[in-house]
């Protein structure tokens, strides 16, 4: 619940981010997608790293069509 908390904070905000890093943090399926939502207008972010978490295969594919619909999948890093 924390993540989803703080990627609200960034819907709409922090327009100038350029670097999230969330890795090894234990985000689940459900915070990939929030985060993904969250880094929509953040079109300066060059590095989303978040790998390491618990997002499963079905997670990752999700987060990876998020991204991609918005024009930011070029961002996301590594996902093991």
């Amino acid at each position: 619940m924390y993540l989803i908390t703080k990627t609200y904070v960034f819907n709409g905000n922090f327009l100038c981010l350029t670097e999230i890093a969330f890795r090894l943090n234990e985000i689940g399926a459900r915070g990939g997608l929030e985060l993904g939502n969250a880094v929509r207008n953040k079109e300066k972010l060059t590095p989303l790293d978040v790998d390491g978490n618990l997002f499963g295969e079905t997670g990752r594919q999700e987060l990876q069509s998020e991204l991609k619909d918005s024009g930011r999948l070029k961002a996301l890093g590594s996902l093991r």
